[in-house]
């Protein structure tokens, strides 16, 4: 059976990706492929790889206008499920340009994203929808359309078991494939051979933590930051735009000014604590999986009321975050008298190790602690939240009575097990990071057969397990 498939590019290699991909999947399925552009780049590297323009659709946010008609919107919004003036703060914070644009201007772009992407639906008539999470208003619209008008969504995520990935169905940050198989394990006994693979990773991780695929860095040798820098400047010159991540340049240096005026603290010998990793801002983590907790000072505010006077809070600032934040976020912070702000240079593992709860929005600190059987508690939407060590807040005014119930709380063992044993059947093997996080290790070639390998798996799965 021919399968018609919609790619979605993106920066940071996600264009020769995902082409790689669908070149490898032709060679063994028959498939029918079409992509969605979203730079002028996006078109030539695809083009270049041998498709022809008649199948890449420019769809590129912040270029694309029309002229506004509410009616229209509104019924989007309706049929979809969505809330524009919600997607619209997904990708305005990222830039304080976009915060000046007219309400006229940005219904405007919106317009024109589900014009662009129905046109799709409707002339192209997919199957499958394949891509790599979803960062801005425009990959939510492509995903949302798409999804609910009976396109299977492929979303490729790096799995938390190291060079493994997972397939997401939807924005739900939840994967269907892990709760089905944790659902089976829990109420029965797993095979010794599980039990051993499942106790060595535990094991392994304990005594040296190492960071997961989908957080840990890529060291990049000297060679390929020139390239880099090299490449930026030919897009400047070829497409006339700045690479968006041009302000990660200053970070460094305000980092040292922060290290140099004292700003963070040292944990303290025998003090009992709540560790809560700042996360880093912004990003998909918080602004679409915890969006009402985006606002982290508030949302410590609520936790240092909720905690009782045994305990400090750690707050601990995330390594590439503090270049980032402002020195008024962190007095707000130090203001509270049962907070300690922890150094980015601290280790997380060791806080964990000796906290009594981890409270997290969705960092994967609170996986981490999970693998130490700590209690963790939740405040948005992740994979590991249908585990039994794991309480998600619903209502914020049951946060005091769950802090302390959960306190020093040491999860059951043999449910760790059973949750590592669901991680390991429920995904496949490959690394599934765009290549501009990964130093491109995820374009090799054994690495694209290895994802190929896993979305056929996952064709499979669907025939049993329709979505």
């Amino acid at each position: 059976m021919v399968k018609k498939i919609v790619f979605v590019a993106g920066s940071g290699g996600k264009d020769l990706w995902v082409g790689k991909i669908s070149q490898e999947l032709s060679k063994r399925e028959k498939i029918i492929p079409h992509f969605i552009a979203t730079s002028k780049k996006n078109t030539d590297v695809i083009h270049n790889m041998g498709y022809k323009l008649n199948d890449i659709a420019e769809i590129i946010p912040f270029e694309g206008w029309v002229t506004p008609n509410l009616p229209y919107l509104s019924e989007c919004e309706k049929k979809y499920s969505l809330n524009i003036w919600d997607l619209w703060y997904v990708s305005s914070v990222r830039s304080k340009k976009r915060q000046k644009m007219s309400q006229k201007k940005v219904l405007g772009y919106f317009q024109y994203v589900f014009e662009k992407t129905e046109r799709i639906l409707k002339e192209f008539s997919p199957d499958y929808y394949l891509c790599y999470g979803a960062a801005a208003f425009h990959a939510i619209i492509f995903r949302e359309v798409f999804r609910q008008n009976n396109v299977k969504v492929i979303d490729l995520r790096p799995s938390i078991i190291p060079n493994h990935f997972t397939i997401f169905k939807d924005l739900s940050n939840i994967d269907p494939g892990l709760t089905r198989a944790y659902l089976n394990i829990k109420g029965r006994e797993i095979s010794k051979k599980e039990r051993k693979e499942a106790e060595q990773f535990i094991i392994k991780f304990r005594n040296k933590p190492l960071q997961q695929d989908c957080a840990r860095k890529f060291k990049r040798p000297l060679s390929k930051k020139l390239m880099k820098y090299w490449s930026y400047a030919l897009e400047l010159i070829k497409y006339r735009k700045l690479p968006p991540n041009l302000r990660y340049f200053f970070w460094p240096i305000i980092q040292k000014i922060y290290d140099s005026i004292g700003i963070f603290e040292k944990p303290k010998l025998n003090e009992r604590y709540i560790l809560y990793p700042l996360h880093f801002q912004p990003e998909s983590t918080t602004l679409i999986h915890g969006k009402w907790y985006v606002d982290q000072a508030s949302l410590i505010e609520n936790i240092s009321k909720s905690t009782p006077i045994t305990h400090k809070i750690y707050v601990k600032e995330h390594p590439n975050g503090y270049g980032n934040r402002s020195l008024q976020f962190y007095k707000r912070i130090k203001r509270l008298q049962n907070v300690r702000l922890i150094s980015p240079h601290e280790n997380t593992f060791n806080l964990i190790r000796g906290c009594s709860l981890v409270a997290t929005i969705t960092g994967t600190t609170g996986w981490e602690a999970l693998l130490f059987q700590k209690p963790v508690i939740t405040f948005g939407n992740r994979f590991y939240n249908i585990f039994d060590g794991v309480k998600k807040i619903e209502k914020i005014e049951e946060l005091p009575q769950i802090i302390q119930e959960r306190l020093d709380q040491k999860n059951d063992y043999e449910d760790l097990l059973k949750v590592v044993t669901a991680l390991f059947r429920s995904s496949y093997r490959g690394l599934a990071r765009y290549p501009g996080s990964c130093e491109d290790l995820s374009l090799k070639d054994e690495n694209i057969k290895l994802l190929t390998e896993g979305i056929i798996g996952y064709f499979n799965t669907l025939d049993v397990h329709p979505l």
